[in-house]
């Protein structure tokens, strides 16, 4: 079901990203094309002043260096998709440890979610690239979705959509460190002996994950209260109900500050725990440190670089705007899942995922087809002969034809 609602997601992304990217590609190529978008957009707004359109030009800005790893950022994108759908379908339709078509094991749907881990987050990533030029182009201004808005309302609306996209790709990092845990838990279940040692052991082991999890949904689901809010706009009210509802959206506003900082700090505790998988010796054999690698520095990237980016940003230590420095993070984040795709095709190959990583002990051979149904077969055939040598001591049955009533 996880694997089906992801590929919804990603479909119904890619259908966004493609007419969203009309208006983008519409408009003027180079420095003086994007500038001159901006101005027309500003000289067409009631009210807007000399100083006040200055300010907004200087806030939007797009340089030669920006605009040319946001255009790049597109074919990003597209290369991580087809990768990760290759790397996907070579697995499923070559690889499947129970011969069924497109019906994976249960620790198969963990390595996948694994592996579509960059597309769902490049998908996204790339639909803040477009938000962030919808709004330093000034496109779609006063269209469908943005009429009756002002210049400050149209921007604030777009940051809303903005970080509703990365909560989302947050939302399905979390999931895929779940996954990875859990998958390597399972891996661990047979040297932990009894179930309460594994019980035990996997609360210790999941207590970072648990957390980072728990307060990122906290963070995501803040998040996406907020921008539907925005986008219905409950903040403009008109009764009383609606005033009481709006002073609750902006204490949860208020209150995603913090959220952000504290899942943050668990994340160290979750990659502190995930280490501690990852050493284990029982797990030595499948590389697990090189297999984490990818998810954990797409993490890292998407937590880190956001707060070290708006640190540099407010402290002045670089040129840029709080606008400009949000492109600059999803353009980033773009090519950084190219390179977690790449990435994933050589620490998840396909003679691991043909193993469906069953316990070690039985994965002798990896280019075998499927460890399973040869363990499986191995059972039938010592029941199979012990029922022979029972029926073979037994004395020889009746022959003789059974009277019958009708007989």
């Amino acid at each position: 079901l996880l694997m089906a609602s992801l590929a919804a997601i990603m479909a119904n992304s890619v259908f966004v990203i493609i007419t969203e990217l009309a208006p983008v590609y519409r408009m003027p190529r180079g420095a003086h094309g994007v500038e001159h978008s901006l101005n027309v957009t500003l000289r067409e707004i009631p009210g807007m002043g000399p100083a006040e359109a200055a300010h907004w030009r200087t806030e939007l800005e797009i340089d030669p260096q920006l605009q040319c790893l946001s255009y790049y950022a597109t074919w990003a994108v597209l290369l991580a998709l087809a990768i990760v759908s290759y790397h996907v379908s070579h697995l499923i339709g070559d690889h499947n440890v129970n011969d069924l078509a497109w019906f994976p094991s249960k620790k198969q749907d963990w390595i996948l979610q694994v592996i579509l881990l960059p597309a769902m987050y490049a998908v996204m990533a790339h639909r803040c690239v477009i938000r962030s030029w919808l709004v330093m182009l000034g496109a779609e201004f006063g269209t469908a979705g943005f009429e009756g808005l002002t210049w400050p309302q149209y921007v604030d609306r777009n940051i809303a959509l903005y970080n509703a996209d990365f909560a989302v790709a947050n939302f399905a990092e979390m999931c895929t460190i779940w996954c990875f845990s859990k998958l390597c838990l399972e891996l661990l279940a047979q040297s932990l002996g009894s179930k309460d040692n594994h019980f035990v052991f996997s609360c210790l082991a999941m207590q970072g994950v648990d957390t980072f999890i728990f307060c990122g949904l906290l963070y995501v689901s803040a998040l996406l209260v907020t921008t539907s809010a925005e986008i219905s706009n409950l903040f403009r009210f008109t009764t009383i109900a609606d005033a009481k509802a709006a002073n609750i959206i902006e204490n949860i506003r208020n209150s995603e500050g913090s959220l952000r900082a504290l899942m943050v700090v668990s994340f160290f505790q979750a990659i502190y725990n995930g280490f501690m998988i990852c050493f284990m010796p029982r797990l030595r054999d499948i590389s697990p440190n090189l297999k984490f690698t990818g998810v954990r520095a797409l993490v890292m990237f998407a937590q880190w670089q956001s707060a070290a980016l708006d640190f540099l940003c407010y402290f002045h230590f670089i040129p840029y705007s709080a606008h400009q420095v949000r492109l600059l993070h999803a353009s980033l984040m773009c090519f950084e899942c190219l390179g977690v795709s790449v990435l994933h095709v050589f620490s998840w190959p396909a003679e691991d995922f043909d193993n469906g990583y069953l316990p070690l002990e039985d994965a002798e051979t990896p280019g075998w087809k499927s460890a399973t149904r040869r363990t499986e077969w191995k059972t039938h055939s010592r029941s199979f002969q012990s029922k022979s040598v029972i029926l073979q001591d037994r004395p020889p049955a009746n022959t003789a034809p059974r009277r019958t009533s009708w007989g």
